[in-house]
């Protein structure tokens, strides 16, 4: 399966790191975050990539040009555009009916062949992976005279949020206007 992974955006805040390099090439390891995350897909059987590229993607492409381990296209999609632009202009590179579809700068442990076996199992169009929200602050409830009743320690609040990696329909299967 092919694996387009969304390396546009600005990174504005980590721009103490992305005034020179776009996001997915900040290291995490002395190694690109994106580099993580495409060794990620390639360890479970997916070596087949397409980076949509926008902010500074000059470099992304430099950097991974010469990779012999993986098949890369590059989409330099443009800097002001949003996600759906971006696939857009990836689309005739996309030539499975089904594609794996990630951002640049997301890791997780997630086991990528089970989200696909899942996928196929629950024949729905899209699926997206979720994981618990946690606030990254300490959450503080006060009664009317303004005590604190309660204090939780970034927990995790009763919401789910993007995980990052999605598995979608190729796009010439999706109505036009739709996406």
């Amino acid at each position: 399966m092919q694996v387009v992974i969304l390396c546009g955006g600005k990174g504005t805040r980590l721009s103490e790191y992305t005034e020179e390099i776009p996001k997915p090439l900040v290291e995490v390891g002395n190694k690109p975050i994106l580099y993580h995350l495409m060794s990620m897909y390639a360890r479970a059987g997916h070596k087949e990539f397409i980076l949509c590229l926008g902010y500074k993607g000059e470099k992304i492409e430099e950097y991974f040009k010469n990779s012999k381990d993986w098949s890369i296209e590059f989409v330099h999609s443009g800097e002001n555009v949003n996600k759906a632009q971006r696939l857009v202009k990836a689309k005739d590179k996309i030539k499975d009916d089904t594609f794996l579809l990630s951002y640049g700068d997301d890791l997780s442990d997630v086991n990528i062949n089970d989200v696909i076996d899942f996928h196929k199992k629950a024949n729905k169009v899209v699926t997206l992976v979720a994981v618990p929200l946690i606030s990254p602050f300490g959450i503080i409830k006060v009664n009317k005279k303004h005590e604190v009743v309660e204090f939780k320690e970034k927990p995790k609040l009763d919401h789910l949020m993007n995980g990052g990696f999605t598995i979608t329909p190729q796009l010439s299967n999706v109505p036009e206007g739709k996406l």
